[in-house]
């Protein structure tokens, strides 16, 4: 019998599980009184059904918005994980005024 396959397979294991645990996870809400918020991840789109939960890899992120508000109105945004990226930003919005912003995950 051969040990080094299933060395192979223990060390495969191993790097999955570890990738797993040093996964992070980005936990997003928001509420836009009038108007919408769309986020974009690492300059992809991400649905806007808040909260929004993901897990991501231990990698540098980039988390960015973008809030329309054609009649005005006020909106709040939450980032309560990561830990590194917590922040609560809440700002109100004239007619046809737009927000965007973004901060490093």
């Amino acid at each position: 019998m051969e040990i080094f396959p299933f060395a192979n397979l223990c060390w495969t294991l191993y790097h999955q599980m570890d990738k797993l645990i040093r996964m992070k996870k980005l936990v997003v809400s928001a509420f836009v009184e009038k108007g919408e918020i769309h986020l974009i991840l690492d300059g992809s789109p991400v649905a806007s059904l808040f909260p929004v939960e993901l897990e991501l890899s231990d990698d540098e992120h980039v988390l960015q918005w973008y809030v329309d508000s054609p009649i005005g109105g006020q909106f709040t945004l939450s980032i309560s994980s990561p830990k590194s990226a917590e922040m609560q930003l809440t700002k109100r919005l004239g007619k046809g005024e737009k927000d965007w912003g973004g901060v490093g995950i």
